[in-house]
């Protein structure tokens, strides 16, 4: 299937995620009086300091949006250029060419995607699809074609780790990684865990493991099947920096990721350009060992 400029249909949103906001501006572009009203400060900031219309996608428009407060599909309608607001999701099916399922709280993945994969429709679904691999197999068998669904970490994306990736030789073989983000384990490991993984090897296998809890804060140590250590902190509500260091035998790379627009950018053009070309972006068993490495906290 082709199609001139694929027509989005966003569904959002959910208790701390601005997704709806800057997914959104990210392909149409944005207002920047309606912008200001955003519930969600730092994406008018970020979105700020970069060129519209110049970096925003143009293989895609967001022509429909979905949320359970009408008024914040008001907003995020006048915010991101979107033309439909829909009273019922499922509204969608049949003026859209795929779904941008923007909303992190997993336990709703399955209710909320499931009549879009039987439509047919290609989806993205924010990350983590699910935190258990029992649950995250099931919505992945419900897929009507290989790569139907397109989800995971953003920051696998992000222009720094694709050149690491295509530089890692230089500093030999990978012995030890550390990383930290802000944010709770269950949401948020998934930022460390998909860009470290997409470094070391997609299908890189935790085989010995420990967890250290406190109170919201989670660190996570881990041997891989390749004996690479790697140390994941989670901080909670903490303020700390969102970083990710690579130790090799000939030295090392420290990642920090400040801004976020490089990330969202490129993985939703992932999702656009799988459409475009009908290839799978990411295969069921990359997405699948990504959340076992997530289940092992619980």
């Amino acid at each position: 299937m082709s199609f001139k400029k694929v027509k989005l249909g966003v569904l959002g949103s959910s208790e701390n995620n601005g997704h709806p906001y800057s997914w959104s501006a990210i392909i149409n572009g944005y207002d920047k009086s309606a912008m200001s009203k955003c519930p969600f400060q730092a994406i008018p900031a970020y979105l700020s300091k970069h060129n519209f219309p110049e970096e925003q996608l143009k293989t895609a428009s967001v022509t429909h949006v979905w949320t359970q407060d009408y008024e914040a599909s008001m907003l995020i309608s006048k915010s991101t250029k979107i033309k439909n607001i829909v009273l019922h999701p499922n509204d969608m099916i049949g003026f859209v060419d795929a779904v941008l399922l923007a909303r992190d709280d997993y336990e709703m993945h399955e209710k909320l995607a499931s009549p879009f994969i039987k439509a047919g429709l290609p989806i993205f679904i924010d990350k983590p699809l699910a935190i258990n691999t029992g649950v995250a197999e099931h919505i992945l068998n419900l897929q009507q074609y290989d790569g139907q669904i397109f989800t995971g970490s953003a920051i696998a994306y992000h222009p720094h780790i694709i050149r690491l990736s295509n530089k890692i030789d230089n500093i030999g073989k990978i012995l030890w990684v550390d990383g930290v983000v802000p944010g709770p384990w269950d949401k948020y490991s998934v930022h460390l865990i998909d860009p470290i993984l997409s470094v070391i090897g997609k299908m890189s296998h935790v085989k010995e493991f420990n967890v250290i809890k406190n109170n919201k804060r989670v660190h996570f140590q881990a041997i891989t099947d390749d004996n690479i250590s790697v140390t994941l902190n989670c901080v909670g509500k903490f303020d700390a920096p969102f970083r990710i260091i690579f130790v090799g035998t000939k030295g090392k790379i420290e990642i920090d990721i400040n801004d976020v627009f490089p990330a969202f950018r490129a993985s939703l053009d992932t999702f656009i350009n799988s459409i475009l070309n009908n290839k799978v972006a990411r295969e069921k068993t990359e997405i699948l060992n990504s959340i076992e490495w997530i289940s092992k906290v619980y």
